[in-house]
C-alpha cells in the first residue's frame, strides 16, 4: 500500500489523540497542542508539501517526546524524501514508547521489505500481529514477502487469512489470486480473487495489473496490452506495468517494441541487482576504436541466451569484456575467443579494475543487448550453435554413453525453476513420463541440476525404469555442455538446460504449460533464438498427460 493511500484512509477515520504510551498523562494545553500539531502535519504530508509535514511533527514531537503515532508519520515524511535510515529511527521510537503500537511495527516491516531484507520484514509483520491478530493488513504484507521468498504455502495462507479478516480486502483478493495463477497453477481457484478484486477496486494499478495478467491468461491478449497502456498513459513511472508490458509484446514476436519496455526489470530489480560502475551505460552510440563490458544478470538460461548477441557486439566494438557466472566461464571463453571473459563482480565502482583486463570505455547488461541487435524475427540468425563444447570431453562422454543400453540415448530435465520462478508450472512428475519411458531401444540420461537421486531411485523400485545419473556431470557446467552434445536429443522443461541445449546447436524438444514464458512466443513450435529447438505446448492447465503423449508418439515414429 502507498504511502498517501495509508495516510487517506487514516485521515478518513477522523480520528483523535492517539492511544501512545503516556500521552494522556500529558498537561491539557499541552496535549492539545501536540495534536494540533500532529494533524497539520498529517494535512501536510497528505498534501505533499513534506517540508511543512516535517516542520510540524517536529513541533508535536517538541511537545510530547513519546506521541508514537507523530513518530509513525513523521517516519512516512522520512520514506517520501528517500531518507530510510530516519524513518527506521522514527519507528523504533514510536514501537520503544507503544511495544503494542501495531502500525509502527507494520512500517518497519515495509521499510525492511523495500529494502529486500524479508527476514526482517517477516519478523516486524509478525510483531504487527501479535499486537493486533485483526489486522488483515500485517496478513497480507506477509504474505507478500513469503511469496517473494518462495513460501508459496505460507503466502497462501497469510492472504486467505487476511480475507477472512477483511472478505472486501482488494489488495489480498488479488495477491491471492494472482500466487495461485502464476504460481499454483491453479487457474480456476484465482481467477474469482482477480475478478474480486477487479470489481471492488478497479482503478487500483496492482489490481489492473492483476487483471491484465488474467487476460492473458484466457488469450485475450489485446485487452491486456490496451489495460497495460492505459496504466502507463496514467503514469509513466508505472514499470511494474511497463515491465509486463514488454514481456507481452515479446511473446508475441513484436521485439521493436518490446525491448525499450524491457528496461523496467532494472528499475523493479526483476532478475537484476542494481550495480555502480567506474565507466558510463552504453546507449546505442557507435562503439569502434571502444571496448565495452558486458555484465551479467539473470539467471544461467538467460545468460546463455542473451550471449547470442555478444558476437553481434563484438563485431561492432573494438573488444568486449564479458561478465560470466563461474559455471559458465570456461564455455564462454572456448565460445566467445575473442573476447576477454571475467568473473562476474570482478568490476565495479570503487574497486580496483582487474589486472590483465582492458578496460572498458562503457558498460551494458547483457539483458539490453537485443534491443540493439534482435528487433525483428529476421534478426535472429539461422545458427547451428555459437556455444562451443569442449571437444575431448564430448568424446569421453560419447564412449561412456556407448556402454548403455538402446541405441538412441536421450537426456532429460524434469523439474524447472525455483519455488519462487514457477516451479510448480515449469515441473513435471517423473511417474507422468511413463509413456516416454516407455519407448524401446532408448536410454534415459538424468541431466536434472537439482538433487534427484532419491526420484530416480524411487521410480526404478516402482516403475522398473532406470534414468541414469552422473553427479560429476550436473556439478561441473563444462561436463554438462559436453555430455548433451554427445546426447542423441534432450527431453525437458523450461529449464537451464534447453538453453544450453538450443546454444549448443543440438536437438532439445522442451515441453511448456499453457502460458509459456515469453521466450518461448506465444505459439508456434520454434524458438527464434535457438534453431535447434522444437517447442510442445499445453493447452490447458494441468494437462501434461497431452503433451507427454504427443511427445511419446512422436518419439515411436520412424526417423524421417
Amino acid at each position: 500500500m502507498s504511502i498517501r493511500r495509508w495516510l487517506q484512509g487514516w485521515l478518513a477515520r477522523d480520528e483523535g489523540a492517539p492511544a501512545a504510551s503516556g500521552f494522556e498523562r500529558a498537561p491539557e494545553a499541552q496535549q492539545a497542542l501536540a495534536q494540533r500539531y500532529f494533524s497539520e502535519g498529517a494535512q501536510h504530508l497528505a498534501s505533499g508539501r513534506l517540508p511543512d509535514a516535517e516542520t510540524a511533527l517536529a513541533r508535536a514531537l517538541e511537545c510530547r517526546h513519546d506521541y508514537a503515532e507523530a513518530l509513525l508519520l513523521q517516519s512516512l515524511v522520512y520514506r517520501k524524501q528517500g531518507r530510510s535510515t530516519d524513518a527506521a529511527d522514527s519507528l523504533l521510537l514510536a514501537a520503544h514508547f507503544n511495544p503494542d503500537y501495531a502500525e509502527a511495527h507494520f512500517h518497519l516491516g515495509v521499510l525492511a521489505e523495500e529494502e529486500r531484507r524479508g527476514g526482517e520484514a517477516i519478523a516486524s509483520y509478525d510483531r504487527a500481529i501479535a499486537a493486533n491478530p485483526g489486522y488483515a493488513g500485517a496478513y497480507n504484507a506477509r504474505g507478500a514477502v513469503r511469496l517473494r521468498n518462495g513460501d508459496l504455502d505460507g503466502a497462501v495462507n497469510d492472504f486467505r487469512h487476511a480475507l477472512e479478516l477483511k472478505p472486501d480486502f482488494h489488495q489480498a483478493h488479488a495477491n491471492l489470486g494472482c500466487t495461485l495463477i502464476t504460481r499454483l497453477d491453479r487457474f480456476d481457484e484465482g481467477a474469482p480473487h482477480i475478478e474480486r478484486a477487479w470489481r471492488l477496486a478497479p482503478e487500483d494499478p496492482d489490481v489492473m495489473c492483476n487483471r491484465a495478467m488474467l487476460l492473458q491468461y484466457r488469450g485475450s491478449l489485446s485487452e491486456a496490452l490496451a489495460l497495460y497502456d492505459r496504466l502507463i498513459e496514467h503514469d509513466a513511472q508505472a514499470d511494474e506495468a511497463r515491465l509486463n508490458r514488454a514481456l507481452l509484446l515479446l511473446k508475441q514476436g513484436e521485439f521493436a517494441r518490446g525491448w525499450p519496455d524491457y528496461e523496467a526489470r532494472k528499475r523493479i530489480g526483476w532478475g537484476y541487482t542494481p550495480r555502480e560502475f567506474p565507466v558510463p551505460e552504453w546507449s546505442g552510440e557507435p562503439l569502434s576504436g571502444r571496448t565495452v563490458l558486458v555484465h551479467a544478470e539473470q539467471g544461467l538460461g538467460d545468460q546463455i541466451m542473451f550471449a547470442s548477441c555478444i558476437p553481434d557486439l563484438a563485431r561492432r566494438a573494438a573488444h568486449c569484456v564479458v561478465e560470466s557466472p563461474g559455471k559458465l566461464e570456461a564455455l564462454f571463453r572456448r565460445s566467445f575467443p575473442s573476447t576477454t571473459v571475467i568473473e562476474t563482480g570482478a568490476v565495479a565502482a570503487g574497486k580496483p579494475w582487474p589486472g590483465g583486463v582492458p578496460r572498458a570505455d562503457c558498460h551494458v547488461a547483457i539483458g539490453s543487448l537485443p534491443r540493439r541487435f534482435r528487433n525483428a524475427l529476421a534478426d535472429f540468425p539461422a545458427h547451428d550453435g555459437y556455444l562451443e563444447a569442449d571437444p575431448g570431453k564430448v568424446a569421453a562422454w560419447r564412449r561412456r554413453l556407448a556402454g548403455l543400453p538402446g541405441a538412441r540415448k536421450i537426456g532429460i530435465s524434469w523439474r524447472g525453476g525455483m519455488k519462487s520462478s514457477r516451479q510448480s508450472m515449469r515441473s513435471v512428475p517423473l511417474e507422468r513420463w511413463l509413456p516416454i519411458f516407455g519407448q524401446p531401444d532408448v536410454a534415459f540420461v538424468s541431466l536434472q541440476y537439482t538433487e534427484c537421486r532419491a526420484e530416480l531411485g524411487e521410480l526404478e523400485r516402482i516403475h522398473r525404469v532406470r534414468v541414469h545419473h552422473w553427479q560429476e556431470a550436473i556439478d561441473d557446467y563444462d561436463e554438462t555442455a559436453a555430455l548433451v552434445c554427445a546426447l542423441d536429443l534432450v527431453l525437458s522443461v523450461q529449464t537451464s538446460i534447453v538453453h544450453l541445449g538450443g546454444a549448443l546447436g543440438r536437438p532439445v524438444w522442451v515441453m511448456v504449460p499453457a502460458v509459456a514464458e515469453w521466450r518461448y512466443l506465444q505459439s508456434g513450435e520454434r524458438m527464434p533464438w535457438y534453431p535447434s529447438v522444437r517447442v510442445w505446448r499445453r493447452h490447458e492447465a494441468g494437462d501434461w498427460d497431452t503433451v507427454i503423449g504427443s511427445v511419446a508418439r512422436a518419439l515411436a515414429a520412424p526417423a524421417p
